[in-house]
């Protein structure tokens, strides 16, 4: 029973999933990234400070977990490659409040990071969608692949309260392979 996970990869950060497709959608167009960051922390998608959810650490530890609980050789989230999106200048800026309000000043830049997602395609995730593909040696090159709504106003809250939590279902679902 069980199988051996080899690779996983995937969106898992609804947020991150959110502001790409509203800022960077598919087909082109969309708005300014200060505008769409705002937006999703007036929601309540975000962490208080959106500054976590951009500066990549969440995913890092949100991949860490999976990783451990499929038994791969992950020390810490810093062994994963994370590039943050917050501008340089932003990076110590005191609040949230503080960091919401100079965002706006770098929208050209962001301009830049927009085209980049544009090319790599993301069509097969819509709104807020988080999706993970596990590579088993049981199934080689085709991944089992869950997606499911990764932020809501309802679920965001559930979902954070234990990081621990976060992956019982799906690494529950892994050991049925």
């Amino acid at each position: 029973m069980g199988d051996e996970v080899r690779r996983i990869e995937g969106v898992f950060s609804g947020t991150m999933s959110l502001w790409f497709n509203s800022f960077a959608p598919v087909g082109g167009g969309g708005g300014k990234f200060s505008e769409d960051v705002k937006k999703a922390k007036d929601l309540g998608y975000t962490e208080p400070n959106p500054r976590d959810d951009l500066n990549g650490l969440d995913v890092a530890r949100k991949l860490t977990i999976l990783a451990r609980l499929s038994n791969l050789p992950i020390k810490s989230p810093a062994s994963f490659p994370v590039q943050s999106l917050i501008p340089k200048p932003l990076e110590s800026v005191q609040s949230g409040h503080e960091f919401l309000a100079h965002l706006c000043e770098y929208d050209e830049d962001s301009e830049k990071l927009k085209k980049k997602q544009r090319r790599k395609g993301r069509s097969y995730v819509k709104e807020s969608d988080n999706i993970i593909s596990f590579y088993t040696k049981r199934y080689g090159s085709k991944p089992l692949i869950i997606q499911a709504a990764g932020v809501n106003r309802f679920s965001v809250q559930q979902v954070l309260v234990d990081r621990d939590g976060v992956c019982t279902d799906v690494v529950g679902y892994l050991m049925m392979l």
